[in-house]
């Protein structure tokens, strides 16, 4: 096997060329590869990137600092209001963004490191999103047509590399990293760990040395995880009405049930639920088996749900990726969603929105 060089932060943000797209991968702070970024927000002569993530950090955390840098040009992903900077910056025409569904974004990703130039998806069919692209019924069902989606430079983490670059990630911080690893003409991982080649199992590796060009030891801090860095830090809201509603949200369910969570109020049914009731929860940045929120503690010892709030994980968890996790959906392989939601008419159409 090749070793893969091993290089600083300072060298792998200087990789990067003004005009590039950059892929970054993470969900929320979790995986985020927070030691490239901030080489990179150190090199403010680099403009004009087109940031390809789930979202742009924080504010002043991981993308969010190459944001208020002025460094960021574009934005493509799919929850940008995790970050309410950059929807001021969007609004007053600062940035341009581009929103894609965190299914079809995962997926656009996948497909790209695949050699595939695009596909249809049933999501998004009938919304605003659907303007100006294909749209063709297939299997009876409206579909949209999604381009492919590739970068330049990909800056992602795992927790361990050995010396040839295979990489393995840890927990929920899979997410859009391993699909990332394959979309980009560059590839540089930042980990945790670099070990010798043969430590690592070969049916362990997530993502094959191939995809990896460069590797920075990085440790991760909880600074790094920002709200996600403890349980106390967390946006989770608790109150006897969001309860009694998490309550009759899980009597809905059966014994046997792949239930998926969405953000706010359905997180909270993970923390009334054991393995008594006989209830698999899915976690859509690639968690099945989520358990109650932990007594203490952080992202730096336990997974985090869709909310980015710290969980457990119950006898029998499995993690996987964010396209493997939106498979899951879109394939019928879960049997209810819980979404939360802002509005709802009597007709149950669901408004979410933020400002």
């Amino acid at each position: 096997m090749i070793a893969r060089p091993q290089i600083s932060a300072a060298d792998a943000a200087d990789l990067v060329t003004s005009g590039d797209r950059l892929m970054v991968g993470g969900f929320g702070m979790t995986g985020k590869p927070v030691a490239l970024i901030d080489a990179l927000a150190e090199k403010t002569d680099i403009k004009d990137l087109t940031y390809i993530a789930n979202n742009v950090g924080e504010p002043g955390l991981g993308g969010g600092k190459l944001l208020r840098n002025g460094q960021l040009k574009r934005a493509i992903g799919s929850f940008f209001s995790s970050n309410p900077e950059v929807v001021k910056a969007a609004q007053a025409g600062e940035i341009d963004t581009q929103l894609i569904p965190q299914g079809t974004l995962a997926e656009a990703v996948r497909a790209g490191g695949a050699g595939i130039g695009g596909f249809y998806t049933p999501t998004s069919a009938n919304t605003p999103l659907e303007k100006g692209r294909d749209v063709r019924v297939l299997g009876g069902v409206p579909q949209v047509f999604q381009e492919a989606l590739t970068g330049d430079v990909a800056f992602i983490r795992a927790w361990t590399a050995d010396k040839a670059g295979n990489l393995v990630y840890r927990m929920t911080e899979q997410n859009f990293n391993p699909a990332m690893a394959t979309a980009a003409q560059l590839v540089v991982a930042e980990v945790e760990n670099i070990v010798e080649v043969g430590v690592l199992k070969p049916e362990d590796v997530h993502t094959p040395g191939c995809y990896v060009d460069y590797l920075v030891q990085a440790p991760l801090c909880i600074e790094a995880l920002g709200s996600s860095g403890s349980v106390a830090a967390s946006s989770k809201q608790v109150s006897d009405s969001r309860m009694a509603m998490a309550q009759a949200a899980l009597a809905e369910v059966r014994p046997g049930d792949v239930v998926n969570l969405g953000i706010g109020i359905p997180t909270l049914v993970a923390d009334l639920i054991d393995q008594s009731h006989g209830v698999v929860l899915h976690s859509e940045n690639g968690m099945l088996g989520v358990g109650p929120e932990p007594a203490s503690g952080g992202a730096l010892e336990h997974p985090v749900n869709a909310g980015k709030i710290p969980v457990t994980e119950l006898p029998g968890s499995s993690y996987f990726d964010s396209s493997a996790s939106f498979g899951m959906i879109r394939g019928g392989h879960v049997d209810v969603a819980i979404m939360g939601g802002l509005q709802v008419d009597q007709e149950g159409n669901l408004a979410n929105w933020a400002v």
